[in-house]
Order: C-alpha cells, then sequence, then structure tokens
C-alpha cells in the first residue's frame, strides 16, 4: 500500500506477472479504487497505454501472418522453397514449398541438416560437402543434386545458398532457395536426343542422295544450316536453364501493376519501378491483349484457382518475348488483395519448336 497527501492509502501495484488483459484488468480496479483522483486518472491512463499496446501487437501479429500467407502462396506458384541452417546446431527450417519438394507432410520433416543428408542420392552427397565447403560471406553457391523422397520417388534439385551472420556479426547460418529442375531436365535432354535423331536422320538423307550432285549440294546446305540452327538453340535453352529466374508480380483487377520480382530487369530490362501501374495495353503485343484481359477477367472472378497463358511481352529494347503466366487471387476467397503472377520466358522454347518444325517438313 502508498498513500498520498490528504487521501487514504492506495493499493500498491502487483507484483507478479499476469497476462496482458489481467494487468489492464487489475489497472483499473485500481482506478476504480483510488480516493485521490490524480491517483485514479494515473491508474486509468495506465490501463489505456496497456490497451493500446495490445491492439497494436495484435495489429502487429495480423500483418505478420498476411506475410507470411502471402509468401507462401508466392513459393507455392513458382515452385521455389526456401531454408535455413544454423551451422551452430544443424537445425534446419523448411518453407512449405520446401516441404512439398521433397514429399513430406508436415511432421516427418527433416529437423537437422543429416536428416535431410540422408534423403540425398549417395552419388550426390560429395556435391553439397562441396558445396557447404565453397561458400563465403556475401558469395552465394549454386549447386545440383538427387534427391529421394519418402515413397522412394528421385527428384532432382537445384539449391541456391549464403552464408549469412547472425546478431554478434558471426557467419552461422545458411539461407536458400531449392527448384525441382527434374521436369526442365527431362525437356533438356529430349531436345538432345531429337537433336541426334535429326542428325541421323539427315546423315541417311545424304547418303540416299549421294549419287545425285545438285540434290546432294543442297541437301549438304540444308543440313548445315539445320545444324547450325540447332546448335544454337539448344544453346539458348541451355543458357535460359542455367541462368533463368521466374518473374513474380501482383496486379490490380485491372491489370495495373502494382509489384513486380528484381527479375523482370534481366528478362525484360525493366527496372520494376518503370513497370508500377502500367497495365496489359502498356507491354502485351496487340493480338494478345484480348486473352490477356479475358485471363484476367477469369482469375479475378473465380478466387483461388490457378489459370496459365501464353502471351508476347514488349522488352525494353523494343523486342517481342513470349511467357508463359500461371496466376491466381493472393487471397483464396476475393480478389481485392490482388493477382499474384509467376511469368517465365519461354521465347527460347517457342523459337526451337518452330525451328524443329521446319526441320522435319523436309523429311
Amino acid at each position: 500500500m502508498r498513500a498520498t497527501p490528504d487521501s487514504a492509502p492506495v493499493p500498491d501495484a502487483p507484483a507478479y506477472h499476469p497476462s496482458v488483459d489481467a494487468v489492464r484488468a487489475a489497472l483499473l480496479e485500481h482506478a476504480a479504487a483510488a480516493q485521490d483522483s490524480a491517483d485514479r486518472v494515473l491508474w486509468q491512463d495506465a490501463a489505456e497505454a496497456i490497451a493500446r499496446l495490445q491492439s497494436g501487437v495484435r495489429d502487429a501479429e495480423l500483418r505478420l501472418r498476411e506475410r507470411e500467407q502471402h509468401m507462401d502462396l508466392i513459393e507455392e506458384i513458382a515452385s521455389l522453397g526456401s531454408w535455413e541452417i544454423d551451422l551452430t546446431t544443424e537445425a534446419i527450417y523448411w518453407s512449405k514449398e520446401q516441404i512439398r519438394i521433397h514429399g513430406f507432410a508436415g511432421t516427418e520433416v527433416p529437423r537437422t541438416h543429416p536428416q535431410f543428408m540422408a534423403m540425398v542420392h549417395p552419388d550426390d552427397v560429395e556435391i553439397i560437402n562441396v558445396g557447404m565447403a565453397k561458400l563465403e560471406e556475401l558469395e552465394p553457391v549454386t549447386v545440383e543434386f538427387r534427391i529421394v523422397r519418402p515413397d522412394g520417388e528421385m527428384r532432382l534439385l537445384q539449391a541456391r545458398g549464403q552464408l549469412r551472420p547472425d546478431a554478434t556479426g558471426a557467419y552461422t547460418r545458411v539461407i536458400g532457395t531449392s527448384l525441382d529442375i527434374t521436369e526442365r531436365r527431362a525437356t533438356e535432354v529430349a531436345l538432345r536426343r531429337a537433336n541426334e535423331e535429326l542428325e541421323r536422320r539427315v546423315s541417311e538423307r545424304t547418303a540416299d542422295l549421294a549419287s545425285i550432285n545438285d540434290a546432294l549440294a543442297a541437301e549438304m546446305a540444308e543440313r548445315g544450316a539445320a545444324e547450325r540452327a540447332l546448335r544454337e538453340r539448344e544453346e539458348h535453352f541451355r543458357r535460359l536453364i542455367e541462368n533463368s529466374s521466374d518473374q513474380v508480380m501482383i496486379v490490380d483487377t485491372s491489370g495495373a501493376i502494382t509489384y513486380v520480382g528484381p527479375s523482370v530487369e534481366r528478362l525484360l530490362g525493366y527496372h520494376p519501378d518503370e513497370l508500377l501501374s502500367l497495365r496489359p495495353n502498356d507491354l502485351v503485343h496487340p493480338e494478345d491483349i484480348p486473352a490477356v484481359l479475358d485471363s484476367i477477367t477469369r482469375v479475378a472472378a473465380n478466387p483461388g484457382q490457378t489459370f496459365s497463358i501464353e502471351y508476347r511481352i514488349r522488352h525494353k529494347d523494343g523486342s517481342w518475348r513470349f511467357f508463359e503466366n500461371v496466376a491466381r487471387t493472393l487471397a483464396p476467397d476475393s480478389p481485392d488483395s490482388g493477382l499474384v503472377a509467376n511469368a517465365r520466358d519461354i521465347t527460347e522454347r517457342k523459337r526451337a519448336e518452330q525451328a524443329m518444325a521446319k526441320s522435319e517438313e523436309h523429311f
């Protein structure tokens, strides 16, 4: 208890640490019990301060949960998982998409780096060990390796990691991303086999026409052009596989861009700030604008559902690039928060397909 001049004793503040609601209730009780008006106002002000603090904490927690949900959704659409390793304890953290990529369901997720290493194909363990050894301050390292999922399925992953400092400045953490490139590598192998098959067929045709000089000359010229074109397409595709990073953007229901990831500068030559507020009419090929606007309408009208579309978009240098776009609403039940889209440059794939079709027309 404490006393004030010309007043009865006033109860002291509680010495324990109850919940925030209990603290506020106790302060209001003190205010009600206080006989001195100044003390009553003091207790009431303290209770109101606690209420404001509690409201601020709730708002911050809500914003944090919404941000986490948005990041989970972006990772799901991009099929890109994220992870972190504590080098002092070997504990690991995986995002929801990282868990899906590895074929786990919730509680079965590995909790330590050795547990993860047990999933790695035995022939690829050394690849990860070498990659970890190459990690330097602020210098990312990229490796490709195979994992064996719990159901026995083998997948090929591309992981990119970087050392990060802890609160003391010591580099004790590794953060990174993982991308499942199993299908992408299968496509690369299929293109290489198609190239080999085309070379075999060209060789057979050349042998058949060896007795006809004019036809032989035309065939040889055609073969040389086809081989050069295929080598160029294969080289373009290889560079795309090695260096590509999908573009993530958020638009409103009118199609106006409200956010675009930094990869757009490498993919289309624009700084992200240059594209803010632009709409399909500003970037999309005139022939593809109706389809793109229709896709935006369908996504907005079907919250939670995923839609895909291919279209041409103008590069900053004036050229047109083919993009494959997968989009859905940010919120599962409303388009009001915007539409998130994952766009992938498929220009080289389109050109390779056209070159292959033209080559096969000759046979």
